[in-house]
């Protein structure tokens, strides 16, 4: 059997102020996305990424698990899980 649902521990990268603007523009602005004012800090997304899931995993139990998420939460978990990855 599948179940579905949505878990705000996947939510992606808190931009702050830059939801909703333009990468190019908040680059062009502050140099890079993670020096623009009020950004989740990669360390912390890095960090809440590690533990929804290691908290997931461990609610799920034995099984396969699917978690859907968005790029900035995907490569921080990924970072996490395999540290060769760029």
């Amino acid at each position: 059997m599948c179940r579905l649902s949505t878990d705000v521990r996947l939510n992606d990268r808190d931009y702050g102020p830059m939801t909703g603007e333009r990468r190019d523009e908040v680059e062009r602005r502050y140099g890079t996305v993670d020096t623009a004012p009020a950004v989740e800090p990669m360390a912390a997304l890095a960090e809440r990424a590690r533990a929804a899931f290691v908290e997931l995993v461990a609610e799920h139990g034995s099984g396969p698990i699917a978690l859907v998420s968005h790029d900035a939460f995907n490569r921080a978990l990924l970072q996490q899980i395999d540290p060769t990855r760029p």
